[in-house]
């Protein structure tokens, strides 16, 4: 019975991840089709930009939509590591997945130094000593060019 075995799905669902993707139906669906283009679109340029367009998702959106944005480029950075030819077809896609991954590894690590930067010296930036603000804006200023470059 169809019924019956429909009311065994949500069980087998993830829970954050599910509840996330109704919130936010459009992002869900958006997230999806870029990580299909990525994957199989045999545009260069179409699947460029779905690089972009999971990583602008990536730094702007929460859980759990930022990990599968993460987890599409990386796991795409993986394969074709191992074989060059494989996901990334000629003209490949490596430098520009290499950038994107880059970057956000080194934006989730600026905003987990952060969140410890204000657990050790509180919330008011003008109670700081002058090396822990050097390092915030090195930081930013890193970040900041490596996303331009993306």
């Amino acid at each position: 019975d169809p019924d019956e075995a429909a009311s065994f799905l949500p069980s087998f669902l993830p829970g954050p991840s599910c509840a996330a993707a109704a919130r936010n139906p459009s992002l869900d669906s958006s997230i999806t089709t870029l990580q299909r283009i990525l994957m199989t679109s045999p545009d260069f340029a179409a699947r460029c930009a779905a690089v972009q367009a999971l990583t602008t998702v990536a730094v702007r959106s929460g859980e759990p939509f930022r990990l599968r944005c993460y987890a599409a480029l990386r796991g795409l950075q993986r394969s074709a590591s191992a074989d060059t030819a494989a996901a990334a077809g000629p003209p490949a896609l490596a430098h520009e997945i290499d950038s994107a991954v880059t970057m956000l590894d080194h934006a989730y690590r600026a905003k987990e130094r952060f969140a410890a930067m204000l657990a050790d010296n509180g919330s008011d930036p003008s109670g700081w000593n002058p090396g822990t603000l050097a390092e915030v804006t090195g930081r930013s200023e890193v970040v900041t060019e490596m996303a331009s470059r993306t």
